[in-house]
């Protein structure tokens, strides 16, 4: 019998080998491309990762391997024929409650990879010249920032991002449409932080009378916020 986390759900939750292959930069840039363009061959993701077809191959395969993606058709070019991939499901959780440590494991590495890969894009685009970085308009945008946020703040910033999943979620090429890649990573600061940053925490020399907090810094709330826009 397969391990409890490895068994296929016919819900949006990935298997935990599904998650393993997708930790993966390639495999996980090929996903997102099928899932978006599908049906498609592997030229075609080729084209929009900037990766070479002979190395997706066996990406690819892996991927349908796992159940990922799946073989939708065979359409003849010339004297070759190509499969067109699509994904049944793209719409997928990595976990929901209570993950086991594997599937933390698996998260982790995952992420690691997407954030790898965003970087490699990001910085092609930003070197080369391409990337529009200023007005509405701008396809390229980064963002560093660390706040002390209330619960109901950090329920506002969790609703803002589910927001932006929903309008970025692997649209179809349409006409006058710009493909753009996306990446967020929101993350809980140090328990460190949390014990030696409480505002007015004794010994504070900024703190009068235990009931003001330290100077630049709102209570319940701290932001240290910037954008690569802002940078020289």
């Amino acid at each position: 019998m397969p391990p409890a986390d490895d068994v296929p759900h016919a819900d949006d939750l990935l298997t935990l080998a599904q998650l393993r292959a997708l930790g993966s930069s390639v495999r996980g840039l090929a996903f997102e491309v099928i899932a978006a363009e599908g049906p498609c061959s592997v030229a075609v993701v080729a084209e929009q990762t900037g990766r070479r077809a002979t190395t997706l191959y066996r990406h690819v395969k892996i991927l349908e391997e796992v159940g990922l993606i799946e073989a939708h058709s065979v359409v003849a070019k010339g004297r070759r024929k190509e499969t067109q991939w699509h994904a049944p499901r793209t719409f997928l959780r990595a976990c929901k409650a209570n993950p086991s440590p594997a599937r933390r494991r698996a998260i982790a590495d995952n992420v690691a990879s997407g954030l790898r890969e965003a970087e490699r894009l990001f910085r092609a685009s930003v070197v080369d010249g391409e990337a529009k970085i200023t007005t509405l308009e701008r396809d390229t945008h980064a963002g560093f920032g660390y706040a002390w946020l209330t619960p109901e703040e950090l329920k506002q910033l969790n609703r803002s991002l589910e927001t932006l999943y929903q309008l970025l979620h692997r649209k179809k090429r349409r006409p006058g449409t710009t493909w753009v890649g996306f990446t967020a990573v929101v993350y809980p600061g140090p328990k460190s932080a949390d014990q030696s940053g409480s505002p007015n925490e004794p010994g504070d020399d900024n703190a009068v009378g235990g009931s003001e907090p330290r100077s630049g810094r709102r209570s319940g709330q701290r932001s240290e916020n910037r954008s690569a826009s802002d940078a020289d």
